[in-house]
This record gives C-alpha cells, sequence and structure tokens, in this order.
C-alpha cells in the first residue's frame, strides 16, 4: 500500500512539473477588442494569417457566458 502511495505521488509530481515547464500555447489568436479570435498559423508581419474565426466576445450559454 505503502509502495502505491509513493508511486502515485512521484508520478503527480512528474506530472505537474510537465505542465509547468511546456510552453504556453500561441496558435496566432488575436485577443481583446468586441470578437474573440483564432487564428490556425502565426500572425505574420504583414498582418496576414492562414485562417481566422471570429466569434461575438459574448456568447450566452444558459445561465453563464463564454
Amino acid at each position: 500500500m505503502k509502495r502505491c502511495v509513493v508511486g502515485a505521488s512521484a508520478a503527480l509530481l512528474v506530472a505537474a512539473g510537465l505542465v509547468t515547464a511546456a510552453p504556453p500555447a500561441g496558435a496566432g489568436c488575436l485577443y481583446g477588442g468586441q470578437f474573440i479570435s483564432k487564428c490556425d498559423g502565426p500572425v505574420q508581419p504583414d498582418g496576414v494569417w492562414q485562417r481566422c474565426v471570429g466569434i461575438a466576445g459574448l456568447v450566452p450559454s444558459g445561465f453563464s457566458s463564454h
């Protein structure tokens, strides 16, 4: 039983370390303004990207909003 607890604790620490060390996601998204946008490629210096989808900043969803 003690081995299982120690093994599970070690696995949890390793997983937490990997999540902490991962670089932040940066899929070329543009933040701010009245729209939420998601792009599948990084924004180039001239302002173009591969494809981008934009939605309104407030999307009602039942008792909550996104």
